[in-house]
């Protein structure tokens, strides 16, 4: 951890995969980048929780997108 005072985490959820291959790269690039430049800032999440649904029909390929 940081500190002893603060635990800093990170929720992210509901990455649902469509049918939409270039939207769901166009957000999961935008969620990298944002993540990114919070960790650049010296913002790093102690702990990261990843909630909800992250692939849509099960499928091997849609895990490896995520």
């Amino acid at each position: 951890m940081q500190d002893n005072d603060h635990i800093r985490w990170l929720h992210l959820s509901i990455f649902i995969q469509g049918k939409a291959t270039i939207v769901r790269k166009k957000l999961f690039d935008y969620i990298f980048d944002e993540v990114k430049a919070k960790v650049d800032a010296g913002l790093t999440p102690d702990l990261v929780f990843i909630t909800g649904d992250i692939a849509d029909k099960g499928k091997e390929e849609e895990y490896n997108t995520f």
